[in-house]
């Protein structure tokens, strides 16, 4: 589907409650959102019962950008009084929110009557936030489940219905589609965004949602990362590329996962952090941003801290530069914001105090040392394996951050 840039007519004439801020151009809005996070501050109830603004707090610190927020209850005015404040703490704290609604009946049955239900929905919300900022995002369905999703037609046909009822109050609100098939970008083709949606559209599109295999005979198979194995994820990305060029229309992936969480956490955190590196390092390579599924398996809400054992794995996923390298090679690797890396030799552009720390790959501290010149050699004797390493700067806080195998 070939979609130009039309101007919206559709509902002219219509008096709005509008936002005070401009509206975004989707391809600048792609650029808003960087690497965030799926939170369940409006879907489950303990997430919803433990939710604080110093979640929020913590992913600005480690430069995550974008949450999230699906949710599948009502749309009445216990809601609103919820999702306002989450909303409102993210605008306040310059976390882009984007709203995911998981269909309520129509995730389990999409009859007619459970998507007139939805369209419903989608209208009372919509009005709720007409006057909000356009850095906040609708994305229609969080994923469209087998059930819901057997065929285009029907997912087209609720896209049809749905967005004349986002598009009455809110006529320049990025609004976000997703194809069918749990959100597979093999179907992006398939899918249809109606013309009434006007310019302000994206897609959203994922996949290791639930986090990678070590079936060799799964479409998410991942072990040490073989040829194979990354061709896998860059097949799904080509498609999402070259349908993205074909229909001028950014995309954006709402979920990934680097562990087997929900599945018997059984994936070792070295083929976690491998999988990470590749992952991000192929998305940012093509200025896709994305999501990782979710917040709460790196950070406990009971105690407002990061989980420790997932300090590798997040310094990973939120690092400026990921990729994994042999300390051994004799060859230049990767150049990190703020430092090169070669052979075990670290060297940073600026003289200054630094703490340098060194994890591995269960989420251990195995040194820390304070530098004030300009290199650093990375110790030897470490086993080979996968390791984190991080720079912090003299105010303490993360300002770069790589992994590495030491060999």
């Amino acid at each position: 589907m070939k979609k130009q840039l039309l101007a919206l007519t559709a509902f002219a004439g219509i008096a709005l409650s509008a936002p005070k801020d401009s509206p975004i151009d989707p391809w600048e809005y792609q650029k808003l959102l960087g690497h965030g996070f799926d939170v369940a501050w409006a879907e489950f109830k303990v997430k919803i019962e433990g939710y604080g603004v110093d979640e929020i707090s913590a992913m600005k610190e480690h430069r995550f950008k974008t949450a999230r927020i699906r949710t599948n209850l009502p749309a009445d005015q216990t809601l609103f009084d919820m999702l306002d404040v989450r909303i409102n703490d993210c605008l306040d704290s310059g976390i882009v929110p984007i709203l995911a609604y998981q269909g309520g009946p129509m995730e389990a049955d999409p009859s007619e009557a459970n998507q007139a239900l939805a369209v419903e929905w989608w209208r009372t919300v919509a009005a709720h936030y007409a006057d909000y900022s356009h850095k906040l995002a609708f994305n229609v369905v969080v994923e469209w489940t087998e059930a819901m999703s057997k065929e285009a037609v029907l997912v087209n046909g609720f896209y049809e219905k749905v967005t004349p009822a986002i598009r009455e109050s809110n006529p320049t609100r990025i609004t976000i589609y997703s194809p069918k098939r749990i959100s597979n970008p093999e179907y992006l083709d398939s899918m249809v965004i109606p013309q009434t949606a006007g310019n302000y559209v994206m897609a959203e599109w994922h996949f290791y949602a639930a986090g990678p295999s070590e079936d060799p005979t799964s479409p998410k198979y991942w072990t040490t990362g073989t040829d194979e194995q990354k061709k896998l994820i860059t097949d799904k990305v080509k498609f999402a590329t070259d349908w993205s060029a074909k229909n001028n229309i950014p995309t954006w992936v709402g979920a990934w996962m680097a562990g087997n969480y929900n599945k018997g956490n059984t994936t070792s955190m070295a083929t976690q952090i491998g999988f990470a590196a590749y992952m991000t390092h192929v998305l940012d390579s093509v200025n896709i941003p994305w999501c990782i599924n979710t917040i709460d398996k790196y950070y406990d809400y009971t105690t407002n801290m990061w989980i420790d054992s997932m300090t590798a794995l997040r310094d990973t996923i939120d690092g400026i530069s990921s990729g994994v390298v042999s300390l051994s090679s004799k060859q230049s690797v990767i150049q990190p914001k703020g430092f090169t890396i070669h052979h075990n030799c670290v060297t940073f552009t600026t003289s200054g105090l630094r703490t340098i720390e060194l994890f591995n790959s269960k989420g251990q501290k195995l040194f820390t040392k304070e530098i004030s010149g300009s290199t650093f050699e990375i110790p030897e004797g470490f086993a080979t394996g996968i390791y984190a390493l991080r720079v912090i700067d003299q105010t303490g806080s993360v300002f770069s951050s790589t992994l590495k195998s030491i060999q």
